[in-house]
């Protein structure tokens, strides 16, 4: 058995930690029959039971997922909206702002260049009890204490207020970094340009809640004048449960941008042909796991997490396997690294990420379930109308705005109906900000965008039905 990698041993020392001082945790591997004692090496480890929202979060008081079953202990409670609608909250203790703070510090260095640059950060996340909004103020303002000229601003989500705020607070500083969900961002940007107010403000971006394709960054760096398509926006790969789980890099970005642009590349990188999310990841921080093609992760938070199932499809790749992955397809890094001038790649484990397949999407960063379409199509003025059958997916128009996209059977012997397919889409809109607060809150700030583009297919059609399959809901 060889020596233990750093990510190891951090699963190991979370796991000990949290099967003696997690009441739930303890209580998991009780049920399992599971000494925790007996886990002495990687091996061990990977036999552990897994975890998961469903199995494991669900199944335990809010308390005793804590350390020590302590609530009081836990500075901040954020929530997010599960998928019936009902809220999940999710303690974090100042731990958990620090070691954000540490990344976010990092990528404002290195990407943004804080350090030589009066910043005024922007928050467009969220606010109130969400927890994006929370932790990027948060953890802005640890780095702010660190004597950086950086001021904070929090619109929230508020597109009036944040242009506002562009057009008269970014021309007094340096550079402006927006942070936000990508469509959010597009908009703002789009808005911006049409009241030329871009010009005279040098704006970076930080992206978190969804994913996006390289033609979308390619479409929002031209938006920017004069930007840097490599290091003047970063994507951060987090979730409410999981938290902050990695980030892009400028190195990361030039590496998906060429898998965007050689398919026999993505496939030698990515054993696919979808292009993933591709970050980095402090292994210290995160121990990863691909298991029957999900990952898994294990960290230290407040409500810490052990082999938990984030149901993202995707892969770990070593910085030295990346490389020899490129160099099997052709490519040597640094010639393209001195080419589009990227800083000297930081030696860290990537993480690639698929995203959830088709019985989930997003919207405006907000997660769409199946089982929200689910409660539309059972709806009892149309529930004979169609046979339950659905497919659902995050698309772009021509123009790279994003919309939600369901494609929906008929029942035998109806026929397509555009009457049907507006009364579709109200019952969505209607239904669905019921379940789930967050779309309710999105539709009442973007109205119209919101609403779903729904496509009605005959029965048994098999141009449609026959390619893939569709989410059934009754």
């Amino acid at each position: 058995m060889g020596k233990l990698s750093l990510g190891e041993k951090y699963a190991l020392k979370v796991f000990h930690d949290t099967a003696v001082n997690v009441p739930a945790y303890r209580d998991f591997l009780k049920k399992h029959k599971v000494r925790h004692l007996s886990i002495k090496k990687i091996r061990d480890f990977e036999k552990l039971p897994i975890t998961s929202k469903e199995d494991y979060i669900d199944k335990y008081p809010l308390e005793s997922l804590v350390r020590k079953g302590s609530l009081a202990d836990q500075k901040i409670i954020n929530t997010s909206s599960g998928t019936t609608g009902k809220p999940y909250y999710w303690p974090n203790d100042p731990q958990d702002i620090t070691r954000g703070a540490d990344i976010h510090e990092l990528i404002f260095r290195e990407s943004f260049r804080i350090q030589n640059q009066k910043t005024l950060i922007i928050i467009c996340f969220g606010m109130g009890t969400w927890i994006a909004g929370n932790f990027t103020f948060l953890t802005s303002y640890f780095i702010a204490k660190k004597n950086y000229k950086i001021t904070i601003m929090t619109p929230g989500f508020n597109k009036k207020e944040s242009i506002e705020i562009i057009k008269r607070i970014s021309p007094k500083y340096d550079q402006t970094i927006i942070a936000g969900i990508p469509t959010f961002i597009k908009d703002l940007l789009d808005e911006c340009k049409d009241k030329k107010i871009l010009k005279q403000n040098k704006i970076k971006l930080l992206f978190a809640g969804e994913a996006f394709p390289e033609s979308w960054r390619d479409h929002i760096m031209n938006i920017l004048p004069g930007s840097n398509y490599y290091a003047d926006s970063v994507s951060i790969l987090g979730s409410a449960d999981a938290s902050l789980m990695g980030f892009e890099t400028p190195f990361s970005i030039l590496i998906r941008k060429l898998a965007a642009l050689d398919n026999e590349l993505n496939n030698i990188l990515f054993e696919s042909d979808r292009i993933p999310t591709l970050v980095n990841y402090f292994p210290d921080h995160r121990y990863f796991e691909a298991q029957q093609g999900e990952l898994l992760v294990t960290l230290e938070r407040s409500i810490p997490l052990i082999r938990y199932n984030i149901h993202d499809s995707g892969g770990i790749l070593s910085h030295d396997e990346l490389n020899s992955r490129l160099s099997k397809a052709g490519y040597t890094a640094g010639q393209y690294i001195r080419k589009y001038h990227i800083s000297k790649p930081i030696q860290l484990p990537f993480v690639y990420i698929f995203g959830r397949g088709k019985f989930s999407a997003t919207l405006y960063g907000v997660n769409i379930y199946a089982e929200n379409v689910k409660e539309v199509l059972l709806q009892r003025s149309i529930r004979n109308l169609v046979t339950g059958r659905v497919k659902m997916a995050t698309s772009f128009d021509q123009n790279h705005n994003q919309f939600l996209d369901l494609k929906i059977e008929l029942s035998k012997k109806r026929k397509n109906d555009p009457k049907l397919t507006k009364k579709l889409a109200d019952l969505f809109v209607h239904v669905v900000s019921q379940l789930n607060k967050e779309y309710n809150r999105m539709y009442e700030e973007y109205g119209n965008k919101a609403r779903p583009k729904i496509t009605l297919y005959e029965y048994n059609n098999k141009e449609f039905f026959d390619n893939e399959k569709p989410i059934k809901t009754a």
